[in-house]
């Protein structure tokens, strides 16, 4: 739940949550309520916009263009929605590849969320790509407090099976590209390491 949440946009109650192990966090980017899980690529960058542009806007429609041009690399033609964020696909047809129906009925179904915190021009949060989730749990909740579109997945866009690590790939390819920026892969030690030393 982002910091302009609604908890009427939680549809199921607290016990059905709770059976069915998923939980409620309250955290402090923008949005309203949405959902993480298995079958998502969640990024998270956290860059000094100083570095970069120091424009909140700017660096929302970078993480839609990068998730854009990454749809693109598996056929998928994405887009923005004008006044929303995110990236949105048109609908799909139903597929037996995925659990649920999403929800909504909207023109237009969304493929990925983005809920971001800046603070001192340093970025949190990210973005949340349904590669293959289980669609079903969106309909627990109003997902961005949208109710009138529906929710999608990159598995049910193309009606088959996804691999995690190809889109993974694609996606680091496409934020170095939009960002501008050289991607090092590094293992956490290092990383934990660096961190200390700065």
């Amino acid at each position: 739940m982002g910091r302009n949440a609604r908890d009427a946009n939680i549809l199921a109650s607290r016990e059905f949550l709770r059976d069915a192990g998923i939980e409620i966090f309250r955290v402090e980017r923008g949005g309203d309520v949405t959902y993480h899980g298995p079958g998502q690529l969640v990024g998270y960058p956290i860059l000094n916009l100083k570095n970069f542009r120091m424009d909140v806007g700017w660096f929302v429609r970078a993480l839609e263009e990068l998730i854009i041009r990454a749809l693109a690399d598996f056929d998928i033609r994405a887009k923005r929605v004008e006044k929303l964020v995110g990236v949105w696909v048109d609908p799909p047809p139903p597929s037996p590849v995925t659990t649920g129906e999403g929800v909504g009925m909207g023109a237009d179904a969304k493929i990925a969320q983005i809920g971001a915190r800046i603070e001192e021009w340093i970025t949190y949060h990210g973005f949340a790509l349904n590669v293959e989730p289980n669609l079903a749990h969106f309909d627990l909740i109003v997902p961005c407090g949208i109710s009138d579109k529906a929710v999608t997945s990159m598995a049910r866009a193309l009606n088959r099976a996804i691999d995690p690590r190809a889109v993974r790939a694609q996606i680091a390819a496409r934020f170095a590209e939009v960002f501008g920026a050289e991607l090092i892969e590094i293992a956490p030690t290092e990383f934990y390491a660096r961190l200390d030393h700065n």
